[in-house]
């Protein structure tokens, strides 16, 4: 199940792809991951979003790529098995998990693994892979395997990195179709971007807003990288090129191509950051860092979704629990319990 390979690269370029139609993505999506994903049975996407009101995320469209025509009932169906734990376990933002794996660790009161499979038309097991916000918007993807198969921890390291570009590219359309929606795309530069980087150069030759506070070497830097991720190291070094495409740059931008009308190619760099809550005394930075790690995610993956050093990380998270009075990521936990999410 390593997905390392030249169409990892392929298919988070695809993510950030703003030429696709938006009632296309989702199912050409799908498609795009078909060369890492599919194991003879077809892959399933499922979107997600929260109600104006509030209240719980769900599920408001399914997608399917190949497969029979009934893998997406024979999924809902399969999951009517799974008990609660199963499901949170499942769902929960930035789980990557097989079936097998997740009914190992939540035996009580879960069927076997064989009550699943007759659901699954000659299946042995399903990856699932949860791109959501903490927000609970966003989607997911399973993918019926031949085999069942337990993750090496590199393994569900690399396939978090990709659902980190899957989230982010998902938010970032929401957002650019939202503020067109409101006639107010927030600045002057296409799609609301913030800034302009000359993907020759690497010079920031335009920005606006907070990327004129200093972001102009981040940007630069991330937008070198991004060439190299899509460059010769697809191929000669996947694993490299997956691993220096950032989720975001510092915390705030996401890097998308956009050609003028005499189709000359620029990057911009268009704000994206995950909505968090918004716990009193917290900067943006510190809402972002305090609520994945409340999550359960490790620095290396935080530093990874938002483009910041593993050292700017631990930083931001010693001075959260100075703030918040805490001293273990457990009490972090149960303080932060204490605000009302502001979703």
């Amino acid at each position: 199940m390593n997905p390392i390979q030249s169409s990892a690269i392929d298919l988070v370029e695809f993510v950030y792809d703003l030429d696709v139609d938006e009632d296309d993505w989702v199912s050409s999506l799908l498609e795009a991951g078909l060369p890492l994903l599919d194991h003879g049975y077809g892959v399933v996407g499922t979107t997600y979003v929260r109600p104006n009101q509030g209240g719980m995320p769900f599920p408001t469209k399914f997608y399917q790529s190949a497969g029979p025509d009934d893998l997406t009932a024979r999924v809902l169906s399969a999951s009517t098995l799974a008990n609660q734990d199963v499901l949170r376990e499942i769902n929960r933002s930035g789980v990557v998990t097989t079936l097998s794996e997740t009914v190992q660790r939540y035996p009580e009161g879960t069927p076997e693994l064989a009550e699943f499979q007759k659901h699954l038309a000659g299946a042995k097991d399903m990856l699932a892979l949860t791109a959501v916000d903490p927000n609970g918007i966003g989607l997911s993807v399973v993918a019926p395997l031949s085999d069942v198969t337990k993750l090496t921890g590199r393994e569900r390291e690399l396939w978090q990195m990709i659902g980190t570009h899957l989230v982010s590219g998902f938010r970032l359309r929401r957002g650019i179709l939202e503020a067109r929606d409101s006639r107010s795309e927030g600045s002057a530069l296409p799609h609301g971007a913030e800034a302009v980087v000359d993907p020759k150069s690497f010079a920031v030759t335009e920005a606006v807003g907070r990327a004129r506070e200093g972001a102009g070497q981040f940007l630069r830097e991330a937008a070198i990288h991004v060439d190299r991720a899509r460059g010769r190291l697809r191929k000669e070094q996947p694993e490299v090129a997956l691993e220096i495409w950032k989720g975001l740059v510092e915390g705030r931008w996401s890097l998308v191509d956009w050609f003028d009308t005499d189709g000359r190619r620029y990057v911009l760099a268009n704000p994206n950051p995950p909505r968090m809550r918004d716990p009193r005394g917290l900067s943006e930075r510190e809402n972002q860092v305090c609520t994945y790690a409340c999550l359960g995610e490790s620095n290396k993956l935080i530093s990874y979704r938002l483009g910041l050093s593993q050292s700017k990380v631990s930083t931001t998270l010693r001075s959260v629990m100075r703030k918040l009075g805490v001293q273990t990521r457990a009490q972090l936990v149960e303080k932060l319990r204490a605000f009302p999410s502001s979703d």
